[in-house]
């Protein structure tokens, strides 16, 4: 069920469309920062979660520096979300000029070889807005989703996501592994993002920033079995109606004849990739999640109501 915050932001976003699609590219920021900052202080629960994670990239940072991080994820929601209501009347011409993709051809080199590839990414800037990017380079895509408690929300959505090109969007909870392979087998592109935490019968508990948490190994076992290509890629927002979408060289795995361990060393390489972009723009990553629920390198539950924000970290970590 969704909260009372989900539908007063839909219902807002809704009853605004027309506005905001009249919305000057510079006032965007600054409206959306104010209006994260109204969310951070009403959604205390996720804000909490929020600085828990940012706690664990950067352990070094103070408590200051930690809300502020947060409080600007907030805002740069808000930021997607105008953006992406904009772009939805945006021609291509303005999509290929507004939104740059450095490292397609890392891309589409191995979608050329033929045994279909996965592109992992992260909620790290604007995923909506990169694959429709992407959409307009004529590869079909089959994209990985988590429903919404919202419905209406997530309707909308989807409608955004599969306007462009050849997109189908499944339920990743859902016995996703019949069209995922059906996808791959035909030579398509599988998009999923990794910084999800997800069921442990589909991941493994490698490290993030140090600390293990489930991460889908599902790219890499696929990748080992049968050669499908992974790129890490991501979307940043670089200023008013500037994006930049940054693709990954191929990944490689190794193989040592242990097929779960190869597996779960191909996830751990992909956390080092999400590492590192949101170490890049820690203000645009979507933080607000229980991604280290159940670690077991944390001896307290940092997510708990009540749960100290100074909660210990491991010796290598903290």
């Amino acid at each position: 069920m969704a909260t009372g915050l989900d539908w007063l932001g839909y219902g807002a976003i809704r009853a605004l469309e027309p506005a905001i699609r009249r919305l000057p590219a510079r006032a965007v920021e600054p409206l959306g920062l104010a209006a994260g900052a109204v969310a951070y202080h009403l959604a205390r629960t996720r804000a909490r979660w929020g600085r828990a994670n940012i706690r664990i990239a950067f352990p070094d940072a103070e408590r200051r520096e930690v809300g502020r991080i947060v409080r600007k994820s907030f805002g740069h929601m808000a930021i997607g979300a105008l953006d992406l209501v904009r772009a939805s009347r945006w021609s291509d011409a303005e999509l290929r000029e507004r939104v740059e993709l450095v490292g397609l051809k890392h891309a589409e080199s191995e979608i050329e070889r033929g045994k279909g590839l996965f592109l992992v990414s992260a909620h790290i800037g604007n995923f909506e807005l990169m694959i429709r990017r992407f959409a307009l380079e004529g590869h079909p895509m089959l994209v990985l989703g988590r429903p919404l408690k919202n419905a209406r929300l997530y309707d909308r959505i989807r409608k955004l996501r599969t306007e462009l090109g050849e997109i189908r969007v499944v339920d990743s909870r859902k016995n996703a592994g019949v069209p995922i392979y059906r996808a791959i087998r035909r030579g398509q592109v599988v998009g999923m993002l990794t910084d999800q935490r997800v069921k442990r019968r589909v991941g493994a508990f490698v490290p993030l920033f140090g600390i293990r948490c489930v991460t889908s190994t599902t790219a890499p076992e696929f990748a080992l079995a049968r050669d499908t290509g992974v790129i890490f890629a991501t979307i940043s927002r670089r200023g008013a109606d500037r994006h930049v979408v940054e693709f990954s060289e191929p990944l490689t795995f190794e193989r040592s004849g242990d097929a779960e361990a190869d597996a779960a060393a191909g996830a751990a390489r992909l956390n080092r990739q999400l590492e590192a972009r949101i170490r890049a723009h820690p203000e645009q990553w979507l933080c607000g999640t229980r991604r280290f629920r159940r670690s077991p390198d944390l001896p307290v539950d940092p997510y708990a109501p009540g749960a100290p924000e100074d909660f210990p970290l491991p010796p290598s970590q903290g």
